[in-house]
């Protein structure tokens, strides 16, 4: 170690190597439409998921997918004007899975609220920023 002050030639010829994070593939056990949900919340989340988080993504992107298979379901009993009893259940299900997508996204900090800062009184980006004063 050199002893004294650094000369400023010194200070200028420093170079900073910055690694960018790598963004997650996803898991292989992952049907296509969870991968194609895996890649839109990956590549929408600016910097990288932690290790601990990759788990609750993957789980994330079950319940996503789940709730849309649910939602076609229920969009064709309404079409065929099917049960009540039929569209109660898959009504129960659709709810489950979106609560238990909103517990997920607010837990990895994807949700838009996590994305709102407390002491800022506007979106951090999106259309609705004109809206909120």
């Amino acid at each position: 170690m050199k002893r004294g002050r650094t000369s400023r030639a010194s200070l200028e010829t420093q170079i900073a190597i910055v690694q960018t994070p790598s963004r997650p593939d996803p898991p292989a056990d992952l049907c296509p439409e969870e991968r194609a949900i895996w890649g839109r919340v990956v590549a929408d989340k600016p910097e990288s998921f932690p290790p601990s988080t990759v788990g609750l993504l993957k789980v994330y992107c079950r319940h996503a997918a789940n709730a849309d298979r649910i939602a076609r379901l229920l969009n064709q009993a309404w079409a065929r004007s099917a049960e009540l009893a039929l569209i109660d259940k898959l009504s129960a299900m659709h709810e489950r899975e979106t609560r238990a997508l909103a517990s997920l996204a607010s837990r990895m900090r994807i949700s838009q609220q996590a994305t709102i800062s407390p002491n800022r009184r506007s979106v951090s980006a999106g259309p609705l920023s004109a809206w909120i004063e």
